[in-house]
């Protein structure tokens, strides 16, 4: 590093550590999220998903967008029930490579 150039520059975004899942764990979380996702005005509401992973530090989901192929990040609140668009928070990407990483 040369001076004057911050340590950022040189950094690459880690890839966030997400963790497969048990069938058991996908149909769990599948549960909720439907459960969570508005019937209207969410970018999931009339969207088919699979999860196909867990983020291992938070409490986000990759999902696989078959109709698409697109993908999904998705960040679950755990609420009880359904929530109010643009809740829960959700990235969608043409890219899998650009949501399993964080800037």
């Amino acid at each position: 590093m040369t001076t004057g150039q911050s340590n950022t520059e040189h950094e690459q975004p880690r890839l966030i550590e997400w963790m497969p899942l048990s069938a058991k764990s996908a149909r769990v979380l599948t549960r909720q999220l439907k459960r969570e996702i508005p019937h209207e005005g969410h970018v999931l509401s009339s969207e088919r998903f699979v999860i196909i992973a867990k983020n291992a530090n938070h409490d986000d989901v990759l999902l696989a967008l078959p109709d698409g192929p697109r993908w999904a990040a998705c960040h679950m609140t755990w609420s009880k029930s359904r929530e109010r668009a643009p809740w829960p928070a959700t990235r969608v990407s043409e890219s899998l490579a650009d949501l399993m990483h964080e800037a």
